[in-house]
């Protein structure tokens, strides 16, 4: 027995089955992509040069307590 559809609902469930479609893809390119930047012997991001050095906090916001008068 085929089930009579309202045309609104076939609607709604094309869309749905293509925008899980397009986010199967989607997230298949980026996992090859990623597959593809570790299998490389060397990424552009490796070559960088990155320098770390410590952040100056100013003590203020860390300690609002310190800073009200009595």
């Amino acid at each position: 027995m085929r089930r009579v559809l309202d045309p609104a609902i076939d609607l709604l469930e094309f869309d749905t089955a293509a925008e899980l479609l397009y986010r199967f893809v989607d997230d298949l390119h980026a996992y090859t992509l990623t597959y593809a930047s570790l299998a490389a012997p060397s990424h552009e991001r490796e070559r960088r040069i990155t320098r770390y050095g410590p952040e100056d906090q100013p003590a203020g916001p860390a300690f609002p307590a310190c800073a009200r008068s009595s």
